[in-house]
């Protein structure tokens, strides 16, 4: 499979068996889509506003979310169906994130949060402080809302998710936190 000029950083597969593939910093800021079963390209969104996408989780059955690497580019919602971007969500939160990941329909955010010593101007990751927040997603009104949050609950910034065959769900950050 060709993805240049795509670095792949990221991939899944959707429900509708389509592989899709996500740049790496630097590259080529775009989204390709691939048939599962020939391997050949589908299409290709190239108006991904990020430096490099960090995460990609399905929302719906048509809703595919990549997280943005850089300060303030939020999330970016890509419909499979009509092969484009249709929503940018720059303004998500108060807080700037490492980490999505959809569990039972539900969407959880890794947060960063300056401590009060850090400085917005010098920001480093000794100053920042992970924590999580829950959504539902509004598929009709292409929202989310906020259901709960747990801040500064890891010691560096929240850098990933992970779910047990158990159905347990980790946090991860310079310690890991299993969660219930």
């Amino acid at each position: 499979m060709n993805t240049s000029p795509d670095e792949v950083c990221e991939m899944l597969e959707t429900k509708k068996k389509v592989l899709v593939t996500c740049s790496v910093f630097d590259s080529a800021h775009q989204v390709q889509l691939w048939n599962v079963v020939t391997y050949e390209k589908i299409a290709v969104i190239e108006d991904i506003s990020t430096c490099g996408g960090r995460d990609l989780c399905q929302l719906s059955d048509d809703i595919i979310c990549v997280s943005g690497s850089g300060d303030g580019e939020g999330l970016q919602l890509i419909s499979i169906s009509k092969k484009a971007k249709i929503k940018q969500i720059k303004d998500f939160s108060d807080n700037k994130f490492d980490a999505i990941y959809v569990k039972n329909g539900q969407l959880l955010i890794g947060t960063i949060e300056m401590t009060e010593d850090g400085n917005e101007d010098e920001e480093n990751e000794e100053n920042c402080r992970g924590g999580i927040k829950l959504y539902s997603f509004d598929e009709k009104k292409l929202e989310f809302n906020e259901i709960s949050s747990k801040e500064k609950c890891h010691n560096f910034p929240t850098l990933g998710f992970y779910e047990l065959s158990n159905g347990t769900l980790l946090s991860m950050s310079k310690e890991v936190i299993v969660w219930k």
